[in-house]
């Protein structure tokens, strides 16, 4: 806001503090003129250096100041009493506060006092009092001038009340009642209402005591019957005070056409009548309208105000508020609050504040915490204003803001309570709020009793629910207490759930019944009192009568809780049936929508594909829920999109860390999906303890590498299984048959802290396992599998350790001997593999008599791949059918990991790698590149130099590749660092043992190492989403079909629009069949971008030859010798160039299937040099028509020399 704004603002605002003094002086034109000329003279001296732009919000200030609290200025400049005067001054400065949201107090301290001392000088300079005096007519200033009476008027006597009622008479000429009953109003919304009873004595007029009555009893809501305000209004002679009454009650009846009827037929005033009329008929669009404007792409709406009378604005502005709250909804309605009302209404803010918290808070969602907390700084905001007004005002207030701060766990009841005033810390509902206050934060030091009495005597049932919630009562002590306050059953609903939760477990619910049945008079119609009923006892046919009720409207409920944990009750009963249609009628509120929404996903299957669109359409109407994200996540889970379902499950932790299936399914995912594992995740799974949850978590240990807490949590998954779980029974077997020491099986001689005692004492059997981890128990004594588990440190492990087989120990009275001693871990994988062979979990093959081996041997044979299957597909491959090779997914599965695959494909004399289909000639953009984890294997197995790789801006491989390069190189090295490595292979219908060498470990080891960290260096990017669109093949599909490897790489080059690069014709038909639009480059393409010497490359090109490459001369490989050679000065190392291309040109290979290749792929070349498509150095176009002529000729390579001339040195000339 620049000076010339400021000076206009000030100029107003001056004008509009002085204009009912000043106009009896001066004309309005002049005044205005006056003020301006003097705010000019002034202003440099007072506002010039201030940084008012940066410091304040001027609009908001400036709102105030010429606005609803004009009063206040007022008051200052024209009330008598200085300690009006000095409140006034103090009420100013706090709101301005508020209202310019100052980063500086001071520097708006200083920014008040200039502009009131502006205006005072103007005052003094041109009003005197006597001129104040004569100016004064209106009746504003006749109470302000008698003001300091007013306040002792409770004192007074009846003569003194009479000498100020004809001090009154002195000014009745210039006084109406439509300026009395606007200063009666402007008391009363402010919560002055002792003020009000106070101008009620000394006015003395019926009418106005009838005005003043219909006002509090509209205030307090202590009448209901609309026929009471009538009977008084009635009464009223006047009309301004009569159509003044209508207003304020017409408020209390918006939505009730009856009653504003009834308002319409007694008003006399037009104006209003035409405002109930608005109200009555539905004519809102004359109140206000709605606006709609192009900014941009976006449409904006906006909300027009058309007040049709300044008397009846209050009732006008109760209407606009409550239609527009329907319009956009409480969670919207924040921005058109600003645009309609100044923001100096706060009671507007307040209620749109509250309001709101309400709604987040119905929709049964703790989560909402981050907006609830904004709310409560808003609110909190407020306080300044509120702690000035009268208490009734004040009170409601606090107690608003005092629930508020219960719900997000703030402490504000307790350490604001004794700031109130006695009369406030006196009020019953605010005094339990405190109550309730420190019963949340753990601090309160009150007795228990004294808080049960209190709770009691003033039936505050939500504080009685509290005491009985925090503290512990003995049996005895519950039945004293109910035998005597029975009572309470029928005052309050709420008085029922607490007797029940009272005496849930400890009587029986036959007893607990008795009582509960003998209010159903009470609560007839109401579901929380059915809800405890059905907990008593479930009772399909109440079920269904209660449920038809619901739907028909005849049974109501007081919270959407009770209506939540009633449909839970039903659901896990089995009633979802009966239940849905209830669901279904009340779906318009987001908690029971959601409810809805499960029973759909989990029994309605044919509804998925609708529940889906169902669920975005509520996420995008602004409910962010975990539980919404949660459905959504399974529906696309279930249709095979995995990372849209993981990102959907992690926005639903983000808002619910806690939630047991959220966090089951994101380790799941996560880890079959071999995605990046979020440690939180993994953190906040420990919080459960049972067996699904305890096995996911062995297994993300697992997937991190860790076996230590992979081994820790698997046995304790294990320990907590109840029920035979054949996956948790065999990830107990691998993990100990995996770990290092798992050939050391001998029985401990003595009770060590690994061991299991076998005990006997007489015919008793007792089994006791000691654990040397405490983590790997779920509980201090566990018992499985017939046995007592107990670390180590426990009494029956001090007492037994160092004890040897036949030694008698003393346990719990007893004297067990000890007949035999096992590791425990031993002793567990056996219990294991018995059960699972009991259960057909395994495939068991039996020793026959005389130690006959010929059932085993048929087992191995059936599961132990043969080379007729290895033979197949690798033909598959070599020689496809339709001329497309088979992936190397698809042939991985022979080998332990991919990286084994392409070696074997590589070093295989039989195996060309094709790459025909692949564009080997293309202009590379400056887009990112993803490599695949064949290609970037193939990379390191070619000697692509791997710095030469990462300085290279946007490579990148896809976070599974990352993955599956730490998984292969830990299965690698937990395979070769053992004594004995040995496998069993099947050749001919034989089976052979293979046994690897010392040599061939430490080779494999090292190479393990070599390949990790050359795919290690290269950035990895996770994938964030499937390609959605329509593609003619489910996700689930085409990831069966890529492996998660090429598919996730494919999911990150769609999402980068990036270059894919990769050797695998399949995956890259697959792409073009699928029409994603994804553009795949060949490694040597990728290898021509990076800054090689000729020496580097031309070893790369020898070793695609040697691993037969279809196609190691691509166009680009060419064209880049070609670049580098012409760069090369020195004639002797052109030379040696040269012939080392011949060389690689016409390969020294007795394979003549692969030179037809060769050959191919250089006449190919030569026909694209020969019609100058191809531009290249003069001596590489020369090299390429010499090795054709040779080709074509089909010289065997010995006459190489006699084509060209070459010198004793091998040299060419």
């Amino acid at each position: 806001m620049g000076k010339d704004d400021l000076l206009d603002a000030f100029s107003e605002f001056g004008f509009n503090v002085l204009m009912e003094k000043g106009k009896k002086l001066h004309n309005e034109m002049e005044l205005r003129k006056r003020i301006k000329d003097f705010v000019e003279k002034e202003f440099n001296a007072k506002f010039e250096n201030l940084p008012l732009d940066y410091e304040i919000d001027f609009e908001g200030l400036n709102d105030y100041l010429n606005n609803v609290f004009m009063t206040d200025i007022y008051a200052y400049f024209f009330k008598i009493e200085k300690e009006d005067r000095e409140k006034a001054y103090s009420t100013i400065i706090s709101k301005s506060l508020f209202y310019s949201k100052a980063k500086n107090n001071e520097l708006i301290v200083t920014f008040i006092d200039n502009l009131l001392n502006l205006i005072s000088t103007f005052k003094s300079k041109d009003f005197t009092e006597e001129n104040i005096l004569l100016g004064n007519l209106q009746a504003t200033d006749i109470i302000n001038s008698i003001n300091s009476s007013i306040k002792q008027v409770d004192k007074s006597t009846s003569q003194e009340i009479q000498k100020l009622r004809d001090e009154l008479t002195q000014y009745l000429p210039g006084l109406d009642f439509k300026n009395i009953v606007s200063i009666i109003d402007g008391y009363i919304h402010k919560g002055e209402f002792d003020a009000v009873k106070n101008i009620e004595k000394i006015v003395s007029n019926n009418d106005l005591s009838i005005y003043i009555n219909v006002c509090f009893l509209w205030y307090f809501y202590e009448e209901k019957n609309i026929e009471r305000y009538l009977n008084e209004i009635k009464k009223i002679k006047e009309d301004i005070v009569k159509n003044a009454s209508l207003a304020f009650i017409a408020i209390l009846y918006l939505d009730r056409d009856k009653e504003i009827k009834k308002l319409i037929d007694i008003a006399t005033d037009g104006n209003l009548i035409y405002i109930l009329n608005i109200l009555l008929e539905k004519n809102y669009e004359l109140l206000y309208q709605t606006v709609s404007t192009k900014e941009g792409e976006n449409n904006i709406i906006k909300f027009e105000v058309k007040y049709s009378s300044c008397e009846y604005q209050y009732l006008q502005k109760q209407i606009i508020f409550r239609c527009i709250e329907k319009e956009v909804g409480i969670l919207n309605l924040s921005e058109v609050l600003q645009e309609i009302f100044p923001v100096s209404d706060f009671e507007y803010r307040f209620k749109y504040l509250i309001r709101k918290a309400k709604e987040l808070y119905s929709r049964g969602n703790q989560y909402h915490t981050e907006e609830l907390q904004e709310i409560y700084k808003e609110l909190l905001g407020l306080k300044i204003i509120y702690y000035n007004c009268a208490d009734v005002l004040c009170k409601t207030y606090l107690v608003e803001m005092f629930s508020l701060a219960q719900v997000i766990n703030n402490e504000i009841a307790v350490y604001e309570y004794d700031q109130l005033s006695e009369s406030l810390k006196s009020d019953i509902e605010i005094k339990s709020l405190y109550y309730e206050g420190i019963l949340n934060n753990g601090k309160c030091c009150i007795d228990k009793f004294e808080l049960l009495d209190f709770a009691t005597e003033n039936q505050q049932f939500v504080l009685l629910n509290m005491v009985f919630t925090k503290y512990i009562f003995s049996i005895e002590e519950l039945n004293n207490y109910w035998d005597e306050h029975l009572y309470l059953l029928r005052k309050n609903i709420i008085a029922v759930h607490i007797y029940y939760d009272c005496f849930k477990g400890k009587k029986s619910n036959k007893e607990i019944k008795i009582n509960i049945s003998k209010c159903n008079n009470e609560y007839n119609n109401q579901l929380e009192f059915y809800l405890i009923i059905l907990k008593l006892q479930m009772d399909e046919v109440l079920v269904n009568e209660v449920c038809k009720k619901l739907v028909s409207g005849e049974m109501k409920f007081i919270q959407v809780y009770g209506l939540q944990e009633f449909s839970y009750l039903c659901i896990n009963s089995g009633f979802h049936q009966a239940v849905r249609p209830v669901l279904e009628k009340y779906s318009y509120v987001p908690i029971i929508d959601i409810i809805l929404c499960k029973v759909i996903f989990d029994y309605y299957e044919e509804e998925r594909d609708i529940l889906l669109t169902k669920v975005v359409n509520l996420l995008e109407n602004g409910y962010n829920d975990s539980d919404i994200y949660e459905i959504k996540a399974m529906i696309l889970q279930s249709k095979g999109y995995q990372l849209e379902a993981i990102k959907n499950f992690k926005y639903a932790f983000s808002l619910n860390p806690n939630k047991y299936n959220t966090i089951l399914n994101l380790l799941y995912l996560s880890i079959h999906n071999n995605r990046n594992l979020d440690l939180a995740i993994l953190e906040s799974a420990k919080q459960f303890n049972d067996t699904q949850m305890l096995y996911m978590i062995a297994g993300a240990y697992d997937y991190l590498g860790d076996k230590q807490n992979q081994r820790r949590y698997i046995t304790k998954s294990l320990l907590t299984s109840d029920e035979y779980v054949k996956e948790v029974y065999n990830a107990y077997l691998m993990a100990v048959l995996l770990q290092p020491n798992s050939k050391n099986t001998d029985d401990p001689e003595r009770v060590d802290d690994t061991s299991t005692v076998f005990l006997k004492y007489g015919n008793e059997n007792r089994i006791i396992s000691f654990y040397n981890d405490e983590n790997m128990l779920p509980g201090s004594r566990s018992k499985f599998a017939d046995a007592e588990h107990y670390f180590v440190r426990s009494q029956a492990g001090v007492k037994l350790l160092r004890k040897k087989k036949d030694d008698k120990v003393n346990l719990d009275g007893k004297e067990y001997v000890v007949d035999n001693i096992l590791q425990t871990d031993k002793f567990l994988f056996q219990y294991c593999l018995r059960k699972l062979d009991e259960m057909k979990g395994i495939i068991a093959g039996h020793l026959g008599q005389d130690g006959d081996m010929s059932e085993l041997v048929s087992i191995l044979k059936t599961y132990t791949p043969s080379d007729r299957t290895e033979n197949n597909l690798i033909a598959l491959y070599s020689e496809p059918r339709d001329g497309i090779p088979i992936s190397f997914y698809s042939i991985s599965g022979m080998f332990r990991c991919l990286s084994d695959t392409i070696e074997y494909l590589l070093l295989n004399e039989s195996v060309t790698i094709w790459n025909t289909y692949l564009k080997a000639d293309i202009e590379i953009e400056d887009r990112p590149i993803v490599v695949t984890y064949s290609a970037s294997l193939m990379l390191y197995l070619l000697g692509v130099p791997i710095d030469k790789l990462t300085v290279l801006k946007d490579i990148y491989v896809e976070s599974v590749t990352s993955n599956s390069n730490r998984h292969d190189y830990e299965a690698k090295i937990e395979y070769y660092n053992k004594d004995d490595v040995t496998s069993i292979f099947q050749q001919e219908d034989k089976l052979y043992r293979n046994e690897v060498s010392e040599d061939v470990k430490e080779k494999e080891l090292q190479k393990a190492l070599d390949i990790y960290e050359y795919i290690y260096a290269l950035n990895n990017i996770e994938s964030a989403s499937e390609p959605i669109k329509e593609i003619g093949i489910s996700i689930e599909d085409m990831r069966k079909m890529l492996g998660d490897c090429d598919y996730y790489a494919m999911c990150l080059v769609e999402e980068e629009k990036a270059y894919l690069v990769t050797e695998d014709i399949f995956l890259i038909k697959s792409v073009e069949f699928m029409n994603l639009g994804i553009e795949a480059i060949s490694i040597f393409t990728l290898i021509t971008q990076l800054d090689l010497n000729l020496e580097n490359l031309l070893n790369i090109i020898e070793n695609a030859i040697k691993y037969r490459f279809q196609n190691p001369w691509h166009i680009c490989v060419i064209k880049y010798i070609s670049e580098k050679y012409s760069c090369i000065v020195d004639e002797e190392k052109r030379k040696q160039i040269i012939k080392r291309l011949l060389e690689l040109m016409i390969p020294n290979i007795q394979d003549e299937k692969y030179i037809e290749l060769v050959k191919n792929d250089i006449n190919a070349l030569f026909i694209l040099v020969y019609n100058k498509e191809l531009v290249i150095n003069a001596d590489i176009e020369n090299a390429i028509q010499r090795v054709v002529y040779y080709y074509n000729q089909n010289i065997v390579r010995a006459t190489l020399r006699s084509l060209f001339v070459i010198d004793g040195d091998d040299n060419l000339h």
